[in-house]
């Protein structure tokens, strides 16, 4: 029944239509969220002009929905706790759902390849937190790196290597998507590992926050490391997005509870909005001229890029959270 619930769900969706792009230079797309009520999750669609609010997993227990690069499917987690939980895949062409891991205990944090052919995600089968990738089907599982406390990991955009931290050592660490041996980059900086880094459109660099609350740009071969931001108690950086169309990195500032961006060269910092959900990693549109994100009244907004234009997209006694923008 839960099944089919899903299904009609899907069908209404689809059968909607997707939101068309918004004209007169407002947001366009559909971005994905998942909503809280209740303790319960759920992932839900929505155009970035605040139309055609709707659910696609009517159960309870999903969240941190992920687009592919080619916009067909969406992954998410769903599970009985934080310490329990599968990955699933719903496509839209074909308005099913396929579940991607069978197991007790964590499957987490999915990240698709740049040419949305695989998934990687932290799991902690086999002892300890790893790197795993799999097929997007859910097949060929391969452990990629020892643990004992890897996660979140972030695909280069040539796909051919997955950026990770390790929490054991504080560290940036990089992988092959083969499974060929690891490269610490950074040096000795320790570095903030609740969170993935996030890549340049390029993929010469990688921003990551600093257990001193400082933003730090380094590039992908380990040197030039940089700080953007001041860190404590200034600044407390957390949760970095690229934009796909310059090098300006957005952030959450856990200091003053702001969305900012920062120049990737110019290290000039900018307060878009206040008042943010602090656990709730922004989202660029995919032209990258807007962000979606959280407030801290638990409703997703939109702001340009040249923080002008701010739009209020969910409303209601709910919290809604982890956008994510489709391609």
């Amino acid at each position: 029944m839960a099944a089919l619930r899903c299904l009609l769900a899907a069908a209404l969706l689809l059968a909607s239509g997707l939101p068309a792009g918004a004209a007169g230079g407002r947001p366009a797309g559909l971005i994905a969220f998942d909503r809280a009520l209740d303790g319960s999750g759920r992932i839900r669609v929505i155009s970035p002009d605040g139309r055609g609010d709707r659910m696609i997993t009517p159960d309870p227990g999903f969240e941190a929905p992920a687009w592919s690069p080619d916009g067909s499917t969406l992954v998410y987690e769903s599970g009985a706790g934080p310490a329990d939980s599968d990955l699933y895949a719903f496509r839209t062409s074909t308005r099913t759902f396929r579940r991607l891991t069978h197991r007790a205990g964590l499957d987490a944090d999915p990240a698709w390849s740049p040419d949305a052919s695989r998934i990687a995600w932290t799991s902690d089968r086999g002892g300890g937190f790893a790197i795993w990738v799999m097929r997007s089907d859910g097949t060929g599982l391969r452990r990629l790196t020892a643990g004992p406390a890897d996660a979140h990991p972030a695909w280069s955009p040539d796909g051919r290597t997955i950026a990770f931290v390790r929490a054991a050592t504080r560290s940036l660490e990089l992988v092959r998507a083969d499974g060929r041996p690891l490269r610490r980059v950074g040096g000795e900086r320790a570095f903030d590992v609740s969170a993935a880094p996030a890549w340049s459109p390029d993929g010469r660099w990688l921003a990551i926050p600093g257990t001193d609350g400082a933003l730090y740009r380094v590039a992908a071969d380990g040197h030039a490391l940089r700080r953007l931001t001041p860190g404590r108690p200034t600044t407390i950086a957390w949760r970095p997005a690229w934009s796909p169309r310059d090098g300006q990195i957005a952030f959450l500032d856990l200091a003053g509870g702001a969305l900012e961006t920062v120049g990737s060269t110019t290290a000039r910092v900018r307060v878009l909005a206040a008042r943010t959900d602090a656990l709730s990693t922004p989202a660029w549109s995919p032209d990258g001229r807007f962000l979606a994100f959280a407030d801290r009244g638990g409703h997703l907004e939109t702001i340009s890029a040249d923080g002008r234009a701010r739009h209020v997209l969910t409303r209601g006694i709910s919290t809604d959270a982890n956008p994510a923008w489709r391609p």
